[in-house]
């Protein structure tokens, strides 16, 4: 947490309410994920990329949470890059 927090500019969010937020999509399924990353940058795309390899944890690409299919879900202990508000990264 502390090696994310230090080295992404956007948002990293570890707190129960915010991990409970990003559980679900528009699907049934809910799985909390270990965390969530709301990058401002390219850079803190590949800060977050590099820090989850280093420690082994997967990463879901999160976009809007509006799947019918549980595409939005953390299964198996991920951390969430929600990227509902890069657009400008394309």
């Amino acid at each position: 947490m502390a090696d994310l927090r230090s080295t992404v500019a956007g948002e990293v969010r570890f707190d129960a309410g915010s991990r409970a937020l990003y559980a679900t999509d528009s699907s049934n399924y809910r799985q909390v994920a270990i965390g969530v990353v709301i990058p401002r940058t390219t850079e803190d795309v590949i800060a977050t990329v590099a820090t989850c390899h280093r420690y082994q944890v997967p990463i879901l690409s999160r976009g809007g949470g509006s799947a019918l299919l549980a595409a939005g879900i953390a299964v198996g202990g991920a951390a969430i890059g929600a990227f509902a508000r890069q657009r400008s990264m394309l």
